[in-house]
């Protein structure tokens, strides 16, 4: 039996335009629209049977005339190849997506659930025989507080096609406005997969009874928050069953951060250094990655860590990312250095802080004596009874509902004691750093 195939995209948000982009990027080439293109590409190349688009196709700021002969262009192209295209609108396109399908006029694209209500189209094969039902809500308007799969109403189909499930919304957020979804509704409704928009990470997740929900995320980033691959992804229906969505890389930039540990570093030189080192590990990273790497790799460093060559470090990082900007190969494209924030905190000596006056001395000699072994709050200052209500404090919020489920919630509270010494070097960061800022870059002699 032939194998059928399935492009699923989300939040496209054709209009708008990819920020804070290096200068060397092609900004059309970077652009939402230019990965919409090579999606319909891939579509036609790859001879697929059907595309899916969960919401959020048009953005809303950049609405109707933007973002209407974008999406016109692909669906004719898509639709004069057989390729049927569905779609449910988003938070986004609530208003005018529902105007855009109708201007496009293509038999092939169909919008499922406008007006807030759930709704099935048939994906069938040439001699009618359903391959797969499609189950879709769209946005009614902006705004929506309840879990619309809560709502869910659709009564089984009565065939041996899979139903599969396309709604907007936000997974594991109860107090959203954006369609809160829940996992249990997802895993109570019929449908035998689950996909969704709103969300521009991708992710898959694993839902009861070998089922699943995916969202595909944005397919080209537009902007330096969303990190990692972008694209879309491909299903195939084969004998009545779904496989495993995989990844189709589409964008042509990546961003990432790379964090930046400069602990035990006194010197600006070896600073830059283990900065160079991480730049060219991520270079190497994603040339091993293969074909459909994207042409550029943007890295934003987070400097951490107590270094003694703190006060260089804003000097460092101006000339990183204007003067003399880091620039690597990365395969068949290139990994540049963008954006250098400091995060790191002076070296410090407590002993010898602990011997001055001030706030500070009272800061480091409090931490040496929650180092010791026990720790001796007490001993430095700390009121017993102080102590006792830190302890029960934690408890309390330890023993609190919304955490009470996580997979990974400590066994019990953490010890008073290492609490009190985070704050502590938390002030104390602060209090150095005020210091520094006051005294000044250093003046060449």
């Amino acid at each position: 039996m032939t194998a059928r195939k399935i492009l699923c995209l989300g939040d496209l948000h054709l209009g708008v335009r990819p920020s804070r982009l290096h200068a060397a990027v092609d900004p059309e080439a970077a652009s939402v629209a230019a990965a919409w293109r090579r999606a319909v590409d891939f579509a036609v190349q790859e001879r697929v049977g059907l595309v899916l688009l969960s919401g959020d196709v048009v953005d809303r700021a950049n609405r109707f005339f933007e973002g209407f002969g974008r999406l016109e262009e692909g669906v004719r192209r898509l639709t004069e190849a057989g390729i049927e295209v569905c779609a449910v609108a988003g938070n986004h396109d609530f208003d005018v997506l529902p105007r855009l399908v109708a201007a496009v006029g293509a038999e092939r694209c169909h919008l499922l659930g406008a007006g807030g209500r759930w709704e099935r189209w048939t994906w069938r094969d040439p001699d009618g025989t359903p391959l797969l039902h499609v189950d879709g809500w769209s946005f009614p308007e902006k705004n929506v507080r309840e879990d619309p799969v809560a709502r869910y109403d659709l009564a089984p189909p009565g065939d041996d096609a899979l139903v599969l499930g396309l709604v907007h919304g936000d997974l594991g957020v109860p107090a959203s406005t954006n369609a809160p979804l829940a996992r249990a509704s997802l895993e109570r409704a019929g449908p035998a997969a689950w996909l969704l928009g709103h969300v521009h990470k991708p992710e898959l997740f694993e839902l009861a009874g070998g089922r699943w929900a995916l969202y595909p995320g944005s397919p080209q980033p537009c902007d330096p928050t969303e990190q990692g691959p972008h694209g879309a992804w491909l299903l195939e229906l084969e004998g009545g069953r779904l496989g495993r969505p995989t990844p189709v890389p589409l964008a042509t930039v990546r961003w990432e951060t790379l964090e930046v540990d400069l602990s035990q570093v006194d010197e600006a030189e070896t600073a830059e250094d283990r900065i160079a080192r991480a730049a060219r590990e991520a270079a190497a990273e994603l040339a091993a990655s293969g074909p459909g790497a994207p042409e550029w790799l943007l890295l934003r460093a987070v400097l951490t860590g107590r270094t003694g060559a703190f006060r260089d470090l804003p000097g460092l990082a101006r000339r990183l990312e204007q003067d003399d900007p880091l620039e690597l190969a990365a395969g068949d494209g290139r990994a540049r250095l963008v954006e250098v924030r400091i995060a790191a905190r002076p070296a410090v000596e407590l002993a010898s802080l602990a011997r001055g006056e001030g706030p500070p001395a009272l800061l480091a000699e409090l931490l040496l004596a929650l180092e010791r072994s026990p720790p001796e709050p007490v001993a430095a200052g700390i009121d017993g009874e102080l102590l006792a209500r830190v302890e029960a404090r934690l408890a309390e919020v330890h023993a609190a509902r919304p955490y009470a489920d996580l997979d990974d919630a400590p066994a019990g509270p953490p010890p008073a004691a290492g609490h009190l010494a985070d704050a502590a070097r938390t002030l104390l960061d602060a209090l150095l750093a005020q210091k520094e800022e006051l005294r000044g870059p250093e003046t060449p002699a």
